[in-house]
């Protein structure tokens, strides 16, 4: 299942559980998404603002040392693309290192913001690509999580565990349970707080641009 369709049901899943403070991700603005761009697509070519820039798209698994390699070629992870963007230039690089698994990889072209690449865009691409990572985390636990305990106790719910179950009565599985699920819990409101700073940082970033 792709990411968008994942926060689809994660902001409905939210809408359903009252959850407030994390608003929709609005589309990163660097990037101007149109996955049909070609090479022979000229019409782009009259806005000034936006570079084209060589994307690779993985379709298996890349080894980790080659993908650090790759940063050190200057890839940007832009997710709207689900791919990595690198600067023209870098494309005979960038191939040669990949041709090992290129069976792996999609190479196309696209067009950003050429700020993606500055010092201030990375770290604002960093914490979009964080903000989404976290919150398809958080959706797929928590579904996880209400699964479990409705399993173990059908008339109790996720929030049933933001505090510390009590133990008084309880038998040392139920004990054990139960702390489970609280452990758990927390570690989703964790993500979310988290997630909820980032997008108040990137709420900001984007009003000052």
């Amino acid at each position: 299942m792709g990411r968008r369709k994942k926060y689809k049901k994660i902001r409905m899943r939210e809408k359903q559980e009252g959850i407030g403070p994390v608003p929709k991700a609005p589309m990163p603005s660097h990037v101007e998404v149109n996955m049909t761009i070609t090479l022979e697509d000229k019409s782009k070519k009259q806005n000034d603002s936006f570079e084209k820039v060589l994307l690779v798209k993985p379709k298996g698994r890349i080894p980790k040392e080659i993908k650090s390699k790759l940063k050190r070629l200057g890839a940007i992870w832009c997710e709207p693309f689900e791919a990595y963007a690198f600067l023209l230039e870098k494309r005979k690089e960038v191939e040669e290192l990949l041709s090992p698994w290129k069976e792996k990889v999609l190479f196309t072209e696209g067009y950003v913001d050429p700020c993606l690449f500055s010092a201030e865009g990375k770290a604002r691409n960093n914490q979009e690509v964080r903000s989404a990572i976290l919150r398809e985390q958080a959706y797929e636990e928590s579904i996880q999580l209400m699964a479990d305990i409705h399993a173990y106790d059908v008339a109790l719910m996720e929030c049933d565990f933001d505090e510390k179950p009590e133990s008084n009565g309880k038998t040392a599985y139920q004990i054990q349970k139960e702390m489970e699920f609280y452990e758990r819990r927390q570690s989703i409101l964790e993500k979310r707080k988290e997630l909820e700073r980032i997008e108040n940082n990137l709420t900001k970033v984007r009003q000052e641009i």
